[in-house]
């Protein structure tokens, strides 16, 4: 199946069904019942829940700064993104909005959803707020969720159709069909200070523009992220920019696809795609570009292909003009490449082709060169792909 050239490859598969698997559930934080003390409250950080890695439900004994119930305008909430979860700014609006919140450890995250509101936040292992999401009558982490009652940012509403929406926002820079969901996901990008909003459609079409939203995802691009530029006006297109390292493949593999390194990565090599569905996994391809991300079910990679001008899948691959793994070159003979790599942990073939797994720098991912001899003593064959993936 293909898709046009603004039907991009979205950087967050939504991201919320990945919350949904295997995850352990915390106590609920009421804050309103947190004991009080006529201990002053501390100046810096004045907390209601501290994030920590650890699962569980954090309290404090000190007195607690009281926020006054805030109905907000929408637009706060870019303002919170990016800043650490302690800040005035944060607390204020956080605590505005509901003095209660049930807290889930997700991967390295916490995320903190009111559902009674319809509202959830997710703070990063740094202790810094990542993303705030905003619900229409779903489930949630497991739970019905409530719509979200106030205003949302830019003037859009839940009521709102796409078209609507499209005639606020202007065309998605990505947009994609989760293999394993009923729902349509776009991305959008927002010139107000460099934001990402992911918005989760009713619809699994993506000619569908009377569908309405499910949910939406707003996030803080990386300062130095090309994807829009400060100062400019209506949608932007993600320029053009080389993968610098081969350490950024290494770190993509078992990340969800909202992970700001690879949606980055994503946008500049996926402006379109070819989309392969299997019963346990999925497939995006770009064979103009050389390179295709195996997805697993829970939207986490499983692995990377790049390829030296090839067929794969009924389709002729380019050649992946990137960096490559361990300062590997496409012209490197498996001779000189076992030279840097040492010999292969496991070997096998085809009648047409040799493929031979190697330990990389990582001892948790391995490296599976296929080469084109079918002759396992060949050492002057030469690379058709390198898959990037875990270890066995």
């Amino acid at each position: 199946m293909k898709y046009s050239v603004w039907l991009v490859l979205l950087i967050g598969i939504h991201v919320l069904p990945s919350y949904a698997t295997g995850k352990k559930k915390v106590a609920s934080t009421n804050v309103s019942s947190v004991p009080k003390t006529n201990t002053p409250a501390p100046t810096a950080n004045p907390l209601f829940f501290t994030p920590t890695a650890a699962v569980g439900t954090v309290t404090s004994d000190v007195t607690q700064p009281e926020y006054a119930p805030l109905i907000p305008s929408g637009n706060e909430f870019y303002e919170i993104l990016g800043l650490p979860f302690g800040n005035s700014k944060v607390q204020e609006l956080i605590n505005g909005l509901s003095k209660s919140y049930q807290q889930n450890a997700i991967e390295s995250n916490i995320v903190y959803t009111c559902y009674e509101k319809g509202f959830a936040f997710v703070v990063n292992s740094k202790n810094y707020v990542e993303q705030v999401h905003f619900f229409s009558n779903k489930y949630f982490l497991g739970s019905a969720i409530m719509q979200y009652p106030y205003a949302l940012p830019q003037d859009i509403s839940f009521e709102d159709t796409r078209e609507q929406i499209e005639n606020k926002l202007g065309k998605p820079v990505m947009v994609s069909t989760p293999v394993f969901s009923s729902s349509l996901n776009a991305n959008y990008q927002i010139d107000f200070e460099n934001y990402t909003m992911i918005i989760t459609y009713q619809t699994p079409n993506a000619d569908d523009y009377a569908a309405k939203m499910e949910d939406i995802v707003l996030m803080k691009n990386d300062k130095d992220s090309s994807a829009v530029k400060s100062g400019t006006t209506g949608n932007t297109t993600p320029k053009e920019k080389t993968v610098d390292s081969e350490y950024l493949l290494y770190t993509f593999i078992g990340k969800i696809n909202t992970d700001r390194n690879m949606s980055e990565y994503m946008s500049h090599m996926f402006p379109n795609y070819t989309l392969h569905n299997y019963s346990d996994c999925y497939e995006m391809s770009n064979a103009d570009k050389g390179v295709s991300f195996t997805f697993g079910k829970n939207n986490a990679l499983k692995s990377i292909r790049l390829f030296n001008n090839r067929l794969f899948l009924g389709e002729a691959f380019k050649q992946y003009e990137e960096q490559l793994p361990e300062q590997l070159s496409f012209n490197l003979t498996r001779g000189e490449i076992e030279l840097k790599l040492g010999s292969p942990i496991e070997v096998s073939g085809t009648t047409n082709e040799l493929t031979c797994v190697y330990k990389s720098k990582y001892p948790d991912l391995q490296l599976s060169i296929t080469y084109n001899t079918h002759n396992i003593d060949d050492l002057s064959a030469t690379i058709n792909d390198i898959v990037v993936m875990h270890t066995k």
